[in-house]
């Protein structure tokens, strides 16, 4: 199984990492505060389904803004490699994707075919220099997924959930003051 190769281009995959780091820590982080003895359960039930609540909207948010940081490095790359003919075959990063998840053998023939059809010579073409070309592409939308899951994850993640969290709690009966005294101490039982 570790010689797979379908695992294998899932952990070269920025996109597929982060989803699914992000569903663990949606299911790791509010399991291990329900399973901790030293918190009295209202505190349990208010920090586990905030940190729920937390790790399913930054998931959302993630998958929203991906495709745009996706689109940008691409668009990028391709004004910056003019010469690579595999940008201007493929017009936006979905159907590089699919390209990209072709079989090898696959591949030449489908480029071939793209070329008569966008009328694109590719005599001079070597296969090694389309590995290359294929290479530096995806690489492009590598670093757009890993730009925007910083700045999605990092930056943008805490300004928009914090504000939406804490009503979503109250309106759940899972106020923070139920269980703290006016001092923020916790009560214990």
């Amino acid at each position: 199984m570790l010689n797979s190769v379908a695992l294998y281009n899932l952990s070269q995959n920025t996109a597929a990492s982060v989803s699914i780091q992000t569903g663990l820590k949606a299911i790791g982080r509010p399991c291990a505060v329900v399973l901790d003895n030293g918190i009295d359960s209202n505190t349990k039930k208010y920090a586990a389904t905030k940190e729920l609540l937390y790790q399913l909207l930054c998931f959302g948010l993630y998958f929203a803004i991906i495709p745009v940081f996706n689109r940008g490095a691409y668009n990028i790359a391709k004004k910056m490699y003019k010469d690579n003919t595999l940008f201007k075959l493929f017009d936006s990063p979905k159907s590089f994707r699919e390209f990209h998840k072709l079989p090898a053998e696959q591949k030449m023939p489908n480029v071939r075919e793209l070329a008569k059809e966008k009328n694109i010579d590719l005599l001079k073409k070597s296969d090694d220099t389309f590995k290359k070309e294929e290479s530096l592409v995806n690489g492009s939308l590598e670093m757009g997924a890993l730009v925007g899951s910083i700045v999605g994850l990092s930056i943008f993640a805490p300004m928009i959930t914090n504000p939406l969290i804490r009503p979503v709690l109250e309106k759940m009966g899972l106020n923070k003051d139920k269980s703290s005294d006016k001092k923020g101490n916790v009560e214990k039982k």
